[in-house]
């Protein structure tokens, strides 16, 4: 039998995602050379109040004293527990998540099987390029 180990909060991986914005019109926000070829990361790093980019965060998983492991809520979606299991979590304009909304969700259903729930700003031809 496998002995399940706590691990701290600072085991798991930290994610930050931005993307530029879309106005009405639906164009994308298009970002120019700045300092070094990682402009819309040195945009990110300078500036956490930019209008131009949404921001979104890979939510943490809580600790389950009945499971004995790290949980996270997928509302039934996703049967099996996995370490690719993820979901991201749209920030406000401080930098907060918005725990309520969920725009990704990737888990696994099955042995050979997985889930994947997006809404937009995300589709499914961004999250495969």
């Amino acid at each position: 039998m496998k002995k399940k180990v706590k691990m701290e909060m600072s085991d798991f991986d930290n994610m930050l995602l931005a993307l530029p914005n879309v106005d009405i019109a639906n164009n994308i926000h298009q970002f120019k050379q700045m300092k070094s070829e990682n402009a819309i990361l040195d945009l990110v790093q300078e500036n956490d109040h930019d209008p131009f980019i949404t921001r979104f965060e890979k939510k943490c998983p809580l600790w389950s004293e009945k499971r004995s492991s790290y949980v996270l809520n997928f509302g039934k979606r996703i049967k099996q527990a996995s370490i690719k299991n993820t979901q991201l979590l749209k920030l406000n304009k401080r930098g907060i998540a918005i725990e309520d909304q969920i725009y990704f969700q990737f888990g696994k259903i099955d042995s050979k099987s997985f889930v994947l729930d997006l809404k937009w700003p995300f589709s499914v031809g961004k999250v495969f390029l």
